[in-house]
């Protein structure tokens, strides 16, 4: 699997949230069997996982800090292999 390169990842963020758009995840014809989500704050060692059972078409991270760059790793995988894609975002302010 692989995630597509002409697909925009962040759907919306603002200072408290962030929509994810997953559909850019490319299968290689196989079906996911597994996905994991993980942020962090930058500078900081501690990940939040995100429980995923299955790739939906998005997913939203909530209760964020208010202009803070973050770490998000995620962790696709079926018969064909397994890839990782790992982006750094910020929240914006309360002005925006």
């Amino acid at each position: 699997p692989q995630f597509a390169k002409d697909h925009e990842l962040f759907s919306s963020i603002n200072s408290t949230r962030v929509e994810l758009n997953l559909i850019g995840w490319n299968n290689g014809g196989c079906p996911i069997d597994f996905f994991t989500l993980e942020y962090r704050p930058v500078d900081t060692t501690k990940w939040t996982m995100v429980k995923r059972d299955s790739l939906t078409k998005n997913h939203i991270l909530y209760d964020l800090q208010e202009a803070t760059w973050y770490e998000l790793q995620m962790k696709v995988g079926n018969s064909a292999g397994t890839a990782e894609k790992r982006v750094l975002f910020a929240t914006l302010n309360m002005d925006g």
